[in-house]
């Protein structure tokens, strides 16, 4: 039934949005140009219904910031402190509009779970063409998700999508046959397996304190996930170190050379030069390939790098305080309806489905964020995918206007 607020109902109509919506998030990790095909079909699938129903359109605060966020990396474009081409913003668009898409799309409960699905498989099979072209054929020289580049971005997709399955498990155990358990639980242990074996330290730290928060959240829900974290916990540290993964051995190897940040405060102090030169508007998106980092030529082996190794220095950096502002006030609001809506202990499985999956979004980020620049591309695209979700069910269920 829609309120006084106007909120929609759960539709039935929409299977075109569901589809492409799911087709957007299954090739997310795997092959740039579907990725990008997908969703600009889901946008022109937007355009269209708008179009084509005509009905009146519902606003509400959450719309507004969508919005405003978006405009506010076009109003800083020109006070830039140095040129900054307008294609630099495709990023921002991109995943800013996704998040859009599925926040206004009222998904029920089975679409959104198979969104989730869909983010997971597409991973899962990311993962294992990425191991097959690295192990067995040699073609690739590190074990990646194949449009999420990088293995340190890599990681912080699969940290996420770790979160996510924790999250379905948690908020739907007790519903899964057997066999879709032990689907889940392959998804899940594969992404854990990227993760612990990997070399990307602050991902598998950031995914035990995303076990950790999952755990006393679910507590609400019932007390013996208060459990699960520390038998959780405990293992994976167990298996990184009797195993002696990557995640240990760069530790102990960077620990050795005195090189424990991999020469980040040598970016970091660079950064901060160029900060207080521009504190405003920064010095344009994606220009941080332009700073000088040769200023310790005794220390580094570079003198550019592309982005900061931290999105917090990142963000200041490229857009300045006023980017800043939105971008932090994203996250910072974000934080603010998990803490103040956790779902309530007889909630629908479907309302700690998506509580979860965006806390887990948000954790990363920020944790993984210290020492990692997150939210961009594929992870952002990721990570709005898993707010959007979070955003419409809680109005939804407190039918709130922001």
């Amino acid at each position: 039934m829609t309120t006084q607020l106007s909120f929609s109902t759960r539709r039935t109509d929409n299977q075109g949005l569901y589809f492409l919506s799911a087709l957007a998030i299954f090739v997310n990790p795997l092959a740039e140009a579907p990725k990008n095909i997908a969703m600009a079909l889901l946008l022109l699938w937007v355009i269209i219904q708008a179009v084509m129903n005509k009905q009146t359109r519902t606003w509400s605060g959450w719309d507004l910031f969508f919005a405003l966020y978006m405009l506010s990396f076009l109003v800083g474009l020109p006070f830039a402190a140095y040129h900054t081409d307008i294609g630099s913003l495709t990023d921002v668009a991109r995943y800013s509009l996704f998040g859009w898409v599925i926040y206004r799309a009222s998904f029920n409960e089975k679409q959104k779970i198979g969104l989730v699905f869909w983010a997971m498989m597409g991973t899962f099979v990311g993962l294992i063409y990425g191991a097959w072209a690295h192990f067995y054929t040699g073609k690739e020289a590190y074990w990646t998700l194949n449009s999420v580049g990088h293995v340190n971005h890599a990681a912080i997709y699969n940290a996420i999508i770790c979160g996510m399955a924790l999250a379905f498990l948690f908020s739907y155990w007790a519903t899964l046959t057997a066999g879709k358990r032990l689907m889940w639980i392959a998804m899940l242990a594969l992404s854990l397996v990227y993760v612990a074996f990997g070399e990307s330290r602050a991902t598998f730290g950031a995914v035990l304190v995303v076990v950790l928060i999952l755990g006393v959240g679910f507590a609400r829900k019932s007390k013996k996930f208060l459990l699960l974290p520390a038998f959780f916990i405990a293992g994976l540290i167990a298996v990184a170190v009797l195993s002696n993964a990557r995640v240990v051995v760069k530790q102990e190897q960077n620990e050795a050379t005195d090189n424990v940040l991999s020469y980040r405060d040598v970016i970091w102090n660079s950064a901060f030069d160029v900060i207080k030169q521009h504190p405003l508007f920064g010095i344009g998106k994606e220009n941080f390939k332009k700073i000088d980092i040769n200023k310790w030529p005794d220390k580094p082996l570079f003198t550019h790098v592309s982005h900061a190794h931290n999105i917090f220095i990142n963000v200041l950096t490229e857009n300045g305080i006023w980017g800043a502002f939105w971008i932090f006030g994203l996250f910072g609001a974000m934080g603010v309806t998990l803490v103040r809506y956790v779902p309530k202990r007889h909630a629908s499985p479907v309302s700690w489905l998506t509580w979860g999956t965006a806390c887990s979004a948000l954790v990363v980020t920020l944790v993984v964020g210290l020492v990692n620049t997150t939210f961009h591309h594929e992870h952002a695209n990721l990570s709005m995918f898993c707010f959007a979700l979070w955003l419409s069910q809680y109005r939804y269920d407190n039918q709130r206007f922001i």
